[in-house]
């Protein structure tokens, strides 16, 4: 994720109150759950009840989804490249058998380079 995206995610937060670190919190944490709630829905529709499945209307939920997340990253200062390098460590653990012995190590080695 680029600067300038948090940047225009700072820009465009819009709060009812006042603009404080609780305020932020909350709005993307519950902004976060309903737009996987809005994901899911259009997923449900494609797997239950058998439409096409609409990649425009995932693209804009998971772009939402995408906007609370920097905001809850922003609120509380973690950057995205540590939340993806504590992933990839965790999953390698509880997951060895899935990362060939290689690739395993290109991907420690990329979790290192951003301190994880």
């Amino acid at each position: 994720m680029n600067d300038l995206y948090r940047e225009f995610v700072d820009q465009s937060v819009q709060l009812k109150g006042e603009d404080t670190d609780r305020e932020r919190l909350l709005l993307a944490v519950i902004g976060t759950m309903s737009e996987a709630g809005e994901a899911m829905d259009v997923v449900k529709k494609h797997l239950f009840h058998d439409k096409p499945l609409d990649r425009e209307a995932l693209v804009l939920e998971l772009g939402d989804e995408f906007w609370y997340l920097t905001l809850l990253m922003r609120t509380l200062g973690i950057f995205p490249e540590e939340v993806m390098a504590k992933n990839i460590n965790k999953l390698i653990e509880r997951f060895p058998e899935k990362y060939p012995q290689a690739e395993r190590e290109a991907f420690l080695t990329y979790a290192r380079a951003f301190g994880a």
